[in-house]
């Protein structure tokens, strides 16, 4: 968002919201994306030791982005967890999702951390504390396949994001989009893998 969004705005102010008002709080916290009416960003928090703050909070949380998600808009709601296995993990966030998706690059080093996230997730959803349905988005860079990949993790890859280090930049750092943004091999994949994912829930 180059530095434009409050840093205490957002989830940090929708986890500090009562829980008869976590529904208007995600709603005032969403930022419109691109000038597009149906997709919005709601910034998370920052670090771990505000993940620990609003522990507390994820339940109220989880709920209300439920209630968003069974709307009549019918909302897809997409969360980016971070790293998994963490003291501070938002668990109450991953009991009410649909699907959980490890994601990684085909490359040694990113399978190895990869595999380690998978199977703890793996042992949440056996114990009740994640959806059954634990999957795999894979970063085409490096070496090995989606199937080598799958045979690794022992999940299924639901779909593969193109290697795009200069259109990630954008939503990464801000970055200026380019004239060909909009075609990028980043943007094409995406659209590819959100019709992957559609299809497989």
């Amino acid at each position: 968002m180059r530095g434009q969004v409050d840093p205490d705005a957002g989830m940090p102010a929708v986890a500090q919201a009562p829980a008869d008002a976590v529904i208007p709080a995600l709603r005032e916290g969403l930022v419109n994306l691109e000038d597009q009416q149906d997709r919005y960003v709601l910034p998370g928090v920052s670090s771990p030791q505000m993940m620990a703050a609003h522990e507390h909070a994820w339940p109220r949380v989880a709920a209300g982005l439920g209630t968003l998600a069974r709307g009549s808009m019918g909302t897809a709601v997409l969360l980016d967890l971070g790293r998994v296995g963490s003291a501070v993990e938002a668990t109450a966030l991953l009991e009410v999702a649909d699907m959980v998706l490890v994601i990684c690059r085909a490359t040694l080093s990113s399978l190895v951390s990869a595999s380690h996230a998978a199977s703890h997730l793996k042992g949440l959803a056996a114990r009740g504390e994640c959806p059954e349905l634990v999957g795999c988005l894979l970063v085409a860079d490096g070496p090995y396949t989606a199937r080598e990949v799958e045979e690794s993790l022992e999940v299924p890859v639901i779909g593969a994001l193109a290697c795009d280090p200069t259109s990630a930049a954008v939503f990464s750092h801000g970055r200026i989009p380019g004239r060909g943004f909009t075609r990028s091999p980043l943007l094409r994949s995406a659209a590819g893998v959100a019709v992957d994912l559609a299809a497989y829930l």
